[in-house]
């Protein structure tokens, strides 16, 4: 153990002032923002329980009721309605979400499914609203993956060649038999590895610390320290470039942040700019407006609608001899209206969102940057596929309960037990975007290699000890 402790000891001597300074803020950097997200993880699942148990008190109410008029108890006719069965939806925060948990309550999380509710009407209020306030400030451990770490990267090392060039130096190296080559290497890693290590320790401390690992997370895990190491072994082949062949310190610094703010600010701006200028993205305030006009509509033509659904149940209808309550019959066939107008649309923008994200799959590679916060967003759990899922599972779930409850309802009946048992509650399946991470594997590990292949030759340019 103490020869262990020397050895670091030895390791991190080698080291300036500077760069262990440099080690140590970003070292508490991300500290900070795996606490922050571990506290923003216990806050959600704690506020997603509040609901839950109370919808689940409101169920288990639902279900006496209906056990005692089986079993011949007298009740009220308005309880354990069908329309009146709930169900909540929610989506727990992601296996990895303590790490990517910046705007994430900008995303619907929970909800109550009812008869009375419909598909324009789910989720609406998270669509309408702009709370503008969540997308700004907040730091969670990708941002330190994508903007920090890099930044720290090109400080540690744009000097590695440029300062020996300078103070003459590398030709005495020269002699000696030393290959540049070989130093910017060395160095590059010696200065570059700390901050993966620290990155890794915080990653796999931070999901430890959440309970108990099963496989999937282990996986998810294994899928996440993979996509920083792939991003990070870029930026070490962009400081090794910039390194060969800047010959002066200056203009190594300079060239440096210029890359850091191309790659990281740039670049993921003009990719956004000509993503959203060259394809027809689906326009979810045009599917709001045509919603709304739904609901309108519907609620203006509920007696039509209430004939045509009638004549399509006639022979449920007849079996009992008695007409639909006017309450819940306005309200299941409004709600059908609108589900009937709005579901193909619905269908129509998820299947654009879907193909969306297909093309940035293809294209992701013209901006690595782009490429790493897809990755990190989807393989932790977050982000705007996993939401796009969540909405897909909801929708399909609500239609299923929808039709369950329609016919008891136009037979003026309670469902039986067995019927509500099939309802079932629901439950949200993960899931993961393999193409999005493999795709950014395959693209940013090949410009990784090349970067740091061309820097290799470049170096080797300056093995004349004239130069």
């Amino acid at each position: 153990m103490k020869s262990i402790g020397r050895h670091i000891i030895a390791y991190f001597s080698a080291f300036s002032v500077g760069q262990l300074v440099v080690f140590l803020a970003f070292a508490i950097l991300t500290s900070y923002a795996v606490a922050s997200g571990l506290h923003w993880k216990m806050e959600a699942t704690v506020e997603q329980s509040l609901p839950l148990r109370e919808v689940a008190e409101s169920r288990t109410a639902w279900f006496e009721s209906l056990e005692k008029s089986e079993s011949g108890i007298e009740v009220s006719s308005a309880l354990a309605r069908p329309m009146n069965l709930p169900v909540f939806v929610h989506k727990p925060p992601g296996p990895l979400g303590q790490f990517s948990h910046v705007r994430e309550d900008l995303y619907p999380s929970t909800g109550i499914l009812n008869g009375f509710s419909n598909e324009a009407l789910i989720f609406r209020r998270y669509e309408l609203e702009s709370p503008v306030s969540l997308m700004h400030g907040g730091l969670d451990l990708v941002l330190v993956v994508l903007v920090v770490m890099p930044l720290a990267l090109c400080l540690l090392n744009y000097n590695h060649l440029a300062s020996e060039r300078e103070q003459g130096r590398l030709n005495v190296l020269l002699i000696q038999g030393a290959r540049p080559s070989e130093i910017l290497r060395s160095r590059t890693y010696q200065c570059s590895l700390p901050l993966l290590a620290i990155l890794a320790i915080a990653s796999i401390a931070g999901t430890f610390v959440t309970g108990p690992l099963d496989i999937f997370t282990a996986l998810r895990l294994i899928l996440w320290c993979g996509a920083i190491f792939v991003y990070w072994y870029f930026w070490v082949g962009v400081c090794s470039l910039v390194s060969a062949i800047c010959a002066t310190s200056i203009n190594a610094a300079l060239t440096s942040v210029s890359m850091w703010i191309l790659v990281v600010v740039v670049l993921p701006s003009i990719f956004q700019f000509a993503f959203d200028r060259t394809t027809e993205s689906a326009d979810k305030m045009h599917l709001l407006a045509i919603a709304r006009s739904a609901e309108a509509e519907a609620l203006g033509t509920v007696d039509k609608r209430a004939e045509a659904i009638m004549a399509e149940h006639s022979l449920e209808i007849a079996q009992v001899g008695a007409e639909i309550p006017s309450y819940y019959r306005s309200a299941y066939v409004a709600n059908a209206s609108i589900n009937d107008r709005v579901g193909d649309l619905l269908d129509q923008h998820a299947e654009k969102v879907r193909q969306d994200h297909v093309l940035l799959d293809i294209v992701q590679g013209f901006s690595p940057a782009t490429a790493a916060f897809r990755t990190l967003k989807e393989v932790s759990g977050s982000g705007f596929l996993r939401n796009t899922e969540f909405n897909h599972q909801v929708r399909t779930f609500f239609r299923h309960y929808f039709e369950r409850i329609g016919v008891a309802t136009l037979q003026q009946r309670r469902l039986t037990l067995e019927e509500a048992e099939l309802i079932g509650k629901f439950e949200y399946k993960e899931s993961l975007a393999g193409a999005t991470v493999l795709s950014f594997y395959a693209v940013v590990l090949i410009f990784a290699v090349v970067l740091s292949q061309i820097a290799i030759r470049w170096t080797r340019k300056l093995e004349d000890p004239i130069q």
